[in-house]
């Protein structure tokens, strides 16, 4: 059980990587995010990668009351990360928080329009 784990978590942030801001339209070119992100310095940028993983892990083995208290420590840092906030969305709709589900959903949707799994959710 312990090895699968630790397979999704990798497959998870390999995806989690593809699922930047900006997606490839034809010829190449790329469509920008509705919102400009403000670039962090390199040791701000390690601390919120850091989180960010902190947080994937609890989601994966599930310790739902981690994982949303490092995804809201990652928005902390960084409130116009809209994958956090996409995050948070997919946990308090497991937990059946539907109202705190939507709102970071609408929130993950403005700050990247273009990103389907956002729209989506």
């Amino acid at each position: 059980m312990r090895g699968s784990s630790v397979i999704l978590l990798v497959v998870f942030v390999f995806a989690l990587g593809s699922c930047k801001s900006g997606s490839k339209v034809a010829g190449g070119s790329k469509k920008k995010a509705p919102v400009q992100v403000a670039k962090l310095d390199k040791p701000t940028q390690l601390k919120l990668d850091a989180l960010f993983l902190d947080a994937e892990k609890a989601k994966v083995i599930e310790d739902w009351d981690n994982a949303i208290k490092q995804y809201n420590d990652v928005l902390a840092i960084d409130p116009s990360n809209s994958n956090a906030h996409f995050q948070l969305s997919q946990i308090y709709s497991g937990l059946h928080k539907l109202n705190e589900s939507e709102q970071e959903a609408i929130t993950a949707t403005k700050l990247d329009a273009n990103n389907k799994w956002y729209l989506e959710m």
